[in-house]
């Protein structure tokens, strides 16, 4: 092979691999791949709420491991089992009693002034809930008759000689006069129970606790 035939062939060797090296660098820096909705693929964060992933059964009736989170208060010997569940929480209540047992939310104080009050009992076999709102210090009626509006979405009793349950569904945040939203962070939490079934009797056994609704560990 003459000189000139060789220059030739170097210079097509040289070209080859200019190409070659320039296709590389194309695949390597090539942009992702659009995904379906035509945007560049990227990493979505899933969201995710506090409690469990679907609600309760409100029969009346507290099941093992049925709720997210339970909190057990030693002044009134009452649990209070809950999950949130979107823009809903679910209650379990229960105390010793055979008589009316309730949850308050938030006073404004003293005592039970300002605060909403979640009421039952249970009467042959026949559960009975109102909204109540705490109008002065000692007293309470019915939310519906002091401007507000009854939230309590469904419920469920139970009574035998351990005590009396109370299940029962409520928006976190139900707006409006009177009523408290759950929001995380710890909240005023009240405790009472009786020996009768009506809306009035007095309550010897009472507390108030701090609890954290969204709290993972699940009380305060």
């Amino acid at each position: 092979m003459t000189k000139g035939g060789l220059s030739i062939t170097f210079l097509l060797i040289g070209l080859v691999g200019g190409l070659v090296l320039v296709a590389d660098l194309w695949v390597k820096n090539a942009p992702e791949p659009a995904s379906a909705g035509g945007s560049p693929s990227e990493s979505v964060p899933s969201s995710t709420s506090a409690g469990a992933s679907s609600p309760p059964t409100l029969d009346g009736v507290i099941e093992k491991g049925e709720y997210a989170h339970a909190f057990h208060d030693q002044t009134t010997g009452m649990d209070l089992s809950w999950s949130i569940v979107g823009d809903k929480i679910y209650f379990g209540l229960h105390s010793p009693g055979q008589g009316w047992l309730a949850v308050g939310l938030a006073p404004d104080g003293p005592a039970m002034k300002g605060a909403e009050i979640l009421m039952g009992y249970v009467q042959d076999g026949k559960a009975s809930m109102q909204d109540e709102f705490g109008d002065t210090s000692y007293s309470h009626k019915p939310d519906t008759e002091a401007g507000g509006t009854d939230d309590i979405i469904q419920f469920a009793g139970s009574e035998d000689a351990n005590g009396t349950t109370l299940e029962f569904e409520r928006p976190l945040n139900p707006g409006g006069t009177n009523q408290k939203a759950i929001v995380s962070g710890p909240m005023t939490v009240m405790f009472a129970y009786s020996s009768k079934d009506d809306w009035t009797s007095y309550h010897r056994h009472r507390n108030e606790a701090q609890i954290d609704f969204f709290a993972p560990e699940g009380g305060g």
